[in-house]
């Protein structure tokens, strides 16, 4: 396997890995105070993963929140829910964040073990974490096999997500790493997606096994016709759109947005409004931007791995543009164009 360290979202140092701690709570031991878990005389801040694994043990909608307090619907659970069904592991992260609930503490994947692991097979450096998560960025079994897709260089690889707190199941992505930048484009959408079954198996045994021999060239061989046509394609306004309504969601929105505008030629100017949503969704599906697809993915893809900031959304938005027809699908010349190696210093 190859090992590098310049894929962006890696982590060199094996200390930038959270600490997750995982302890048997019961319910009866537990109070909610505006949204915090008093545990004993300890605060643990709450996460949406917390709650959500909290609805999907005690089978209950997360829009009851909009009704009542988190505090009512815990107490009301407390209540009225069977004394066998209180008791659980709760992931708790570096001491002051609680990610998940979960009840079957054979499947979990604990950090420490995962860690342990991790080194082992030498590839620390191919991880990341976010929210409960650990991703690693992985050759498939029959190497990374560099490829050119429109002159540019590619190399095969797979984004593997393993779950550190108990809620939800392992996930493997296929992925194409851009050589000239090492922008990892990760197709995080239901087409380009496998589930890791492990019911009855240790889950590094499990993670061992898939790392081994994991190999789906058909798969691969799609994602690559996706991103050559992509390429070849002009990304419409709604394309545009999605990419820039998710960037100004981030803390760093004017540190890409001036590059985003004159990329696509500012659309906003050219067609003359100053909101997208005066324009109809089917209407923006039809008006070309100067930027193509693909330009679209290397910078949601840039921001994500060089920058950290937002990867699963990122890489969501990349897997929703390759995973169906483009707007304005084969648009552009089919030419060759000189791609900038990097849109932002």
């Amino acid at each position: 396997m190859t090992n590098r360290t310049n894929f962006g979202i890696g982590l060199v140092n094996p200390k930038s890995l959270p600490i997750i701690s995982y302890q048997d709570c019961h319910l009866d031991d537990i109070k909610v105070l505006n949204e915090d878990l008093i545990i004993g005389d300890k605060k643990i801040k709450t996460t949406s993963r917390f709650w959500n694994s909290f609805a999907g043990r005690y089978g209950v909608n997360l829009s009851v929140f909009n009704l009542w307090s988190h505090e009512e619907v815990f107490q009301r659970i407390k209540e009225k829910r069977n004394k066998n069904e209180h008791q659980f592991t709760l992931a708790v992260e570096n001491d002051n964040k609680a990610l998940a609930m979960s009840i079957d503490s054979e499947t979990l994947v604990k950090m420490d073990r995962l860690s342990e692991f991790m080194e082992s097979k030498k590839i620390l450096n191919r991880a990341s974490y976010n929210n409960g998560v650990v991703s690693l960025y992985l050759d498939p079994n029959r190497g990374i096999t560099p490829t050119k897709i429109g002159g540019e260089g590619f190399e095969h690889n797979y984004m593997l997500n393993i779950p550190v707190d108990g809620f939800g199941n392992i996930h493997t992505y296929l992925a194409l790493l851009r050589q000239i930048c090492s922008n990892g484009a990760v197709a995080m959408t239901p087409s380009f997606k496998s589930t890791v079954n492990f019911s009855g198996k240790d889950s590094l045994w499990v993670i061992n096994r898939l790392m081994a021999t994991y190999d789906t060239a058909s798969g691969h061989a799609t994602l690559r016709e996706r991103m050559h046509t992509a390429q070849n394609t002009y990304a419409s306004l709604q394309e545009y759109m999605m990419l820039y309504k998710l960037l100004e969601k981030s803390n760093f929105a004017n540190t890409f947005m001036d590059t985003v505008i004159n990329v696509a030629g500012n659309p906003q100017k050219t067609w003359g409004f100053n909101n997208f949503d005066e324009v109809p969704e089917r209407k923006r599906r039809l008006i070309g931007t100067k930027m193509r697809v693909y330009e679209a993915i290397n910078i949601a893809t840039e921001v994500a791995t060089h920058f950290g900031i937002m990867p699963n959304q990122m890489f969501g938005y990349v897997g929703s543009l390759v995973s169906s027809n483009y707007d304005l699908e084969g648009s552009a010349s089919a030419e060759n164009v000189k791609f900038p190696d990097r849109y932002f210093a």
